[in-house]
């Protein structure tokens, strides 16, 4: 298993070192063994695990910068905890509206350990953060709009929102109504994935409150 995550990461141009893959190995083991009582990835074996979902996360990271990077809907983590792992120097924060998963997030923490990671339940659209964000991630959120609209509260002039989608929808760009922001499809190269894409927005460092 370490061997198949540091191919898959060297396919990613990405250089993990030892501590690391331990650690995200470690992170699958525990989302294994919290499934089996809350449902996180669905099932799914060890390796699945590993294929599917952490190397999907770690085909974002060199896209996710910035001090403070807010992970909506984290779920089980993904990707925010891939992202912690990888930006150690990063406050990363976790959104996450259920109870259950909340508690899986703050175990995983605890167990890691990880110092830059927060979790935050509550549903992204009520939360109130008393600090600026630079970068909002989603993995299987929602729509596009959906993702823009609820995260309002957290946009500024620096912020970028990065959604990560499997396929790049014509239909659901063209939809997108996000008055003066910048909008781009960036296609991924992931390993055992036919399809994959990012989607950004962001405002160029506009005054936000003059645009809208």
């Amino acid at each position: 298993m370490y061997e198949l995550l540091r191919a898959n990461a060297a396919a990613l141009n990405l250089d993990l070192h030892d501590e690391q893959i331990s650690t995200l190995v470690n992170y699958a083991d525990l989302i294994q063994k919290w499934s089996r009582i809350t449902n996180l990835v669905g099932s799914s074996t060890f390796e699945d695990l590993l294929r599917n979902h952490l190397v999907d996360c770690l085909a974002v990271v060199p896209h996710v910068d910035g001090e403070i990077i807010v992970d909506v809907g984290s779920g089980a983590g993904l990707p925010g905890i891939v992202i912690a792992i990888l930006r150690p120097n990063r406050t990363v924060i976790l959104v996450e509206s259920q109870q259950r998963k909340c508690r899986f997030l703050r175990q995983v923490a605890i167990e890691l350990p990880l110092d830059n990671i927060s979790i935050v339940a509550e549903r992204i659209e009520c939360w109130r953060p008393q600090v600026s964000v630079d970068r909002i991630v989603c993995r299987g959120f929602s729509s596009l709009q959906k993702f823009f609209n609820d995260t309002q509260r957290l946009h500024n002039a620096e912020c970028e929102l990065v959604a990560m989608k499997a396929t790049s929808s014509d239909k659901e760009l063209a939809a997108l109504d996000v008055p003066g922001a910048r909008v781009q499809s960036i296609p991924l190269n992931v390993p055992g994935w036919d399809h994959r894409h990012l989607v950004t927005i962001d405002w160029h460092g506009r005054d936000l409150a003059k645009s809208s």
